[in-house]
């Protein structure tokens, strides 16, 4: 889940380089291996954001390259893509958003893309629609909804190519 949130504030413009050394600096003030597998973490693709809770129990946001407090509203959106539990921690990531219905879960299907609503993997849907010749026909076959083999299709067909 820590490589998660790398990459999605990597994909959100910050240099892997950034990412490194926000990673390093957390690990100092938290105190913690891994501090990026907690839900403290927020970017707005420029920096990297910690949240601490003040003495008042109020919560605040910091800028850790800056060492400076931010409001908090600018940089919320942008970990609404992964679910975390009670404790914090990253467990389930939504790759094009909730509303696109597929989800990445290490707990099903070994953490492959799958159709939320079917369970089956994106990638199996998908290669369903080849070898049958349609979604309806594929759906068919996997006695699932049409709409989510279309969902499954065009989620792999938005994946980059290997070259």
């Amino acid at each position: 889940m820590e490589v998660q949130v790398a990459n999605a504030f990597i994909s959100l413009g910050l240099s892997p380089q950034k990412v490194r050394r926000a990673i390093e600096i957390a690990s100092v003030l938290l105190a913690e291996e891994r501090p990026l597998s907690t839900a403290r973490f927020r970017t707005d693709g420029r920096t990297v954001f910690l949240q601490v809770l003040k003495e008042d129990g109020a919560d605040q946001m910091i800028d850790l390259f800056r060492s400076q407090h931010v409001f908090r509203e600018i940089i919320e959106p942008s970990l609404r893509n992964i679910d975390f539990d009670d404790y914090g921690l990253p467990f389930r990531w939504w790759p094009h958003g909730k509303q696109a219905r597929i989800v990445v879960d290490p707990h099903r299907a070994f953490g492959q893309p799958i159709e939320v609503d079917s369970g089956v993997p994106a990638s199996i849907l998908s290669a369903a629609v080849e070898a049958e010749g349609s979604p309806e026909k594929a759906a068919r076959v996997w006695g699932v909804l049409v709409a989510a083999v279309r969902r499954a299709a065009e989620f792999q067909n938005a994946l980059p190519r290997a070259a």
